[in-house]
């Protein structure tokens, strides 16, 4: 299955180049930020706007949970989000806006 994450350079972690998986994103996005409305607002996500969206797929027998997006601020949250351990996430690309 196919995760996403939206982000801004400098501020946001992401798996491209990271040399250590501990310090690797957990929170991903089960819609694609560049086709789904308000996406920043449905993921309780604390950016205005980003810069760059990376997707990933889970990594094979890695557990994972889904739940509801936490609000954080001015957004509502609410979409579900897949919530994988450290490393759990293999990026299969990084787009940037």
């Amino acid at each position: 299955r196919t995760v996403y994450r939206a982000g801004k350079y400098n501020v946001s972690k992401t798996t491209m180049g990271s040399p250590h998986l501990m310090e690797s994103p957990q929170h991903w996005a089960t819609e694609n930020p560049f086709t789904t409305k308000r996406f920043l607002e449905k993921y309780g996500a604390s950016a205005t706007e980003f810069d760059f969206v990376e997707t990933g797929e889970i990594r094979s027998g890695e557990a994972f949970i889904t739940r509801a997006a936490p609000a954080v601020g001015n957004n509502s949250g609410g979409a579900i989000e897949v919530v994988a351990r450290p490393g759990a996430v293999v990026s299969m690309g990084h787009i940037s806006q």
